[in-house]
């Protein structure tokens, strides 16, 4: 395997004299003496003045970040160590439109990446080692960065695909700079690295652009730090094992979590509680009911006596950083209050409670009337759709469109 761009950086650049760059040198210090404080405050931008020069920039740490990577960023050394699995992230998330990763060398600096991605009209850069928010035109003409490589979101999913499949893991810097040599000689040899569309025949990076993979592209531990109640409860409602924040209710089937005495008092039911069907309440108990929301969601609601009922398609936080994955959950109204039922979670809970510990926001809300419909058109145009969040989404839009095609149906 050639590596062109690692060859490229070492003959053109790595022996490259380091010229000194007054305005670059002032800039960064500049930069580094305001990171130290803490002020998250997204709009904020920063005017640098030098000589004839003026330089405006936003701060990343500015932004409502992890407090992980809040943390690192207020010093040069630790967002330096930090900054390539860290902009692997940010490459990989769903909250930027038309992001690439770009490895830049920067002769003062060294081999860093950025990312770039778009902001309406304009072209910006995050640049996580300097700690930098700029518009390309700004950055590129104050750093004049030489662009070693630039990889896009799909060709980040293959290479997090082939790093997680092997047992030694290389400095990631390896695999960017190769990541055009390591694609092609990976699909030439292996045949599901050509492949553009998944077991369920839906194009792999259209998945990409609607949250199907992202949420766990090149995670760190720090990535995982989401509400601690939905973690107590989470595994409280797995395994049953005693916790200091939950007690048993007036009811054998009633529980409450508080996090410390003078906490608030969150009811919530384990739905296994509740099943007869041995097979189910065993699943309930155990790890399978997981990455499943979307189907055993839809199950529950033909299983589900209740009457006032809809599915919800909507999405949940993940972290501090307020990124959001995928998940579909059960709504319902019983005996005069709003509930939530989550399969995936073995839990039963009101929806103010639920919303609030998830930080739950809605896509779409699918009544069990219109689930049937929709489920009696695919049966008589004889389609079936495997991405069932792609169904729930679409669901009114689909029956319309069944509805305009009725001449079609299959007798």
């Amino acid at each position: 395997m050639a590596f062109n761009n690692f060859d490229l950086f070492l003959e053109k650049f790595y022996k490259e004299e380091v010229k000194s760059d007054d305005l670059l040198q002032c800039f960064l210090k500049y930069v580094d003496n305001k990171s130290k404080v803490i002020n998250i405050d997204p709009e904020k931008i920063y005017e640098f003045v030098y000589q004839d020069k003026k330089i405006n920039f936003s701060l990343l740490s500015n932004e409502d970040l992890l407090n992980y990577d809040r943390q690192f960023l207020r010093k040069r050394k630790t967002r330096v160590e930090a900054c390539v699995l860290r902009s692997l992230r940010i490459a990989t998330t769903n909250k930027l439109i038309d992001q690439k990763l770009l490895l830049i060398y920067i002769p003062v600096i060294g081999l860093i990446p950025i990312v770039e991605y778009k902001k309406g009209t304009t072209t910006k850069i995050i640049d996580y080692a300097n700690n930098l928010i700029m518009d390309k035109d700004a950055y590129f003409s104050l750093f004049k960065p030489q662009i070693i490589n630039s990889i896009d979101k799909y060709t980040l999913y293959q290479l997090f695909s082939f790093i997680n499949g092997i047992e030694r893991f290389v400095s990631p810097l390896i695999y960017l700079l190769a990541s055009k040599e390591i694609i092609a000689d990976l699909s030439k040899n292996y045949p599901e690295f050509k492949e553009k569309y998944d077991k369920d025949g839906f194009n792999i990076k259209n998945k990409l652009l609607v949250g199907e993979y992202y949420e766990c592209l090149y995670k760190i531990l720090a990535d995982e730090q989401v509400n601690k109640m939905d973690n107590i409860i989470c595994e409280f409602t797995l395994t049953k094992q005693p916790v200091k924040q939950i007690k048993k209710g007036d009811t054998d089937k009633k529980y409450f979590y508080q996090a410390t005495p003078f906490s608030k008092k969150v009811c919530f039911y384990l739905l296994s509680d509740f099943i007869t069907n041995d097979v189910i309440k065993q699943e309930l108990l155990s790890e399978e009911r997981e990455h499943k929301c979307h189907q055993n969601a839809v199950m529950l609601m033909y299983s589900l006596l209740i009457k006032n009922k809809c599915l919800v398609s909507g999405k949940q936080k993940v972290n501090e950083a307020n990124e959001y994955c995928d998940h579909t959950w059960i709504e319902a109204n019983y005996k005069g209050e709003d509930i939530v039922i989550d399969y995936n979670r073995n839990l039963i809970m009101l929806k103010k409670d639920y919303y609030e510990m998830i930080g739950a926001q809605v896509r779409n809300k699918v009544s069990f009337d219109t689930l049937r419909t929709l489920h009696q058109y695919e049966l008589d145009f004889d389609i079936i759709f495997n991405n069932i969040l792609f169904e729930l989404t679409f669901s009114e839009e689909l029956i319309k469109c069944f509805e305009k095609n009725k001449s079609l149906i299959k007798k």
